[in-house]
């Protein structure tokens, strides 16, 4: 079931209870008010019980009416009547009593008693007026007839019910406003989050949800919708370029193995040693290359590391002998801390060293200096490796980790790199819960900077 239609449902449960508490309402205060005319019908036929009128008197004078009004000072209606039927005395506070039968009255005063009426309405003679009537047989064997207008409970009981009503329209409007409401902030993006879906889905990627509210939860869902959008183009985009940045990378020394298979096969090869030669450097360029890719892949997995305590010192210290050994006139600047410890894994925080200790060595001239430090700085660890080579721009910065970048031509593909190098020292500090970051100035050097979270210091006991 949709929300809209369990929507629509709650609301209909909602009419139907407070329209039954409407009736149940108007069904309290009626009995109330009838019970309130019966409460006095009651004092009325207490009365009405007393002395017989003496002999000869047929009738009583209607009330006086209080001064400056119109309307006398009681709308009780008393009459008694003779078994047979005939008026023996009449109080009245009006001009016209209620009209029933008299053996009506007599049938119901059969089941009356001055102290247990029971009451019924009935018009008046001349069916303008409604009353609250009650008979009760007397033990003398008369007939108390007694009667009370209702117009006092009628006029109290529309009122109740007019509120009521009013009451109910105004609360039939506000939930149509509040389901309105609701669906336009609630419903409709959530239906617009899924059109934009379906499009996307059929080819429409540029297609993405209009913003909604600050605040809301319909705001939240649309802004969170197109940031997943535009995260799964990104990757998608990611994904195509590395493909294409591989393809690229393989081609060049696949072709060169194809070409020297086929001038072998035709037989016009000049110099066999020299072809082999070439040969073998492509596929040992892209055994490094394929290595490096499965590396990256594995890291994307989540590929489990080694825990165990690294010497941060001891790694720079043995990348800054292989780096004198490899070039033994570069000029290197070693700073160390003994209390350098991190936890992860040996080999690949080698790794991460040699990888930047070799992007310096392709990249500066042979007198640019290059320093390596590893120190403690509370609970983190730094590990840095600089120079003061040509440096970089900023927009080439930014991306100096991606995966195949190259700044210019000095990164070119005769240096030996992969491009690959950087991105692998990435993925392996983040793997290491760790970041990776460089300072660069144009013509002033580059400062890779590794921060790794630290073991806890050891407290000599």
């Amino acid at each position: 079931m949709s929300l809209r239609a369990r929507l629509a449902i709650a609301v209909a449960l909602l009419g139907i209870v407070l329209a039954s508490s409407a009736l149940v309402i108007l069904s309290l205060v009626q009995t109330s008010l009838v019970d309130a005319i019966d409460h006095q019908l009651a004092s009325a036929a207490r009365i009405a019980g007393g002395p017989p009128v003496p002999p000869g008197v047929k009738a009583v004078p209607v009330p006086l009416q209080i001064k400056g009004t119109t309307s006398p000072f009681t709308d009780v209606y008393i009459a008694d009547y003779e078994q047979d039927g005939a008026l023996v005395a009449l109080l009245k506070g009006s001009e016209v009593g209620p009209g029933p039968a008299v053996t009506y009255s007599l049938a119901k005063a059969n089941t009356s008693t001055p102290s247990h009426l029971t009451a019924f309405n009935a018009l008046s003679a001349d069916g303008h007026r409604s009353y609250r009537v009650a008979a009760v047989k007397l033990p003398d064997g008369r007939l108390a007839l007694i009667a009370l207008p209702t117009q006092s409970i009628d006029a109290t009981y529309g009122h109740v019910r007019l509120g009521i009503a009013l009451v109910a329209l105004f609360l039939v409007v506000m939930l149509a406003l509040t389901g309105w409401w609701v669906v336009r902030l609630g419903l409709r993006p959530i239906k617009e989050v899924t059109d934009t879906a379906m499009a996307i889905a059929h080819g429409d990627l540029g297609r993405r949800v209009e913003a909604q509210p600050k605040g809301t939860e319909a705001g939240q869902l649309a802004e969170a919708f197109n940031v997943m959008v535009d995260e799964r183009q990104d990757a998608e985009q990611r994904l195509r370029q590395f493909v294409a940045d591989a393809s690229h990378e393989l081609r060049t020394p696949l072709a060169t193995v194809a070409g020297v298979l086929e001038l072998y096969r035709s037989g016009s090869l000049p110099d066999l040693d020299d072809a082999l030669r070439r040969a073998s450097e492509e596929t040992d360029r892209m055994s490094i290359l394929v290595t490096d890719l499965l590396l990256l892949a594995q890291l994307d997995q989540g590929l489990p590391l080694m825990t165990d305590p690294v010497d941060l010192a001891r790694i720079v210290n043995d990348a800054a002998f292989d780096l004198t050994m490899r070039d033994p006139s570069r000029h290197v600047e070693l700073s160390v801390s003994p209390d350098a410890v991190v936890v992860g894994d040996e080999a690949s925080l080698c790794q991460v060293v040699a990888n930047l200790v070799s992007n310096t060595l392709d990249h500066t001239p042979s007198n640019a200096t290059v320093s390596l430090s590893a120190e403690r700085l509370g609970d983190v660890c730094v590990l840095t490796v600089g120079d003061d080579g040509p440096g970089m721009s900023s927009d080439d910065a930014a991306h100096i980790f991606d995966r195949f970048f190259r700044v210019d031509d000095g990164r070119a593909r005769s240096h030996g790199g992969s491009g690959l190098g950087l991105s692998i020292v990435a993925s392996i500090v983040e793997a290491h819960h760790g970041t990776v970051s460089v300072d660069t100035v144009v013509g002033e050097g580059s400062t890779f900077r590794v921060v790794l979270p630290c073991t806890p210091p050891r407290v000599d006991q």
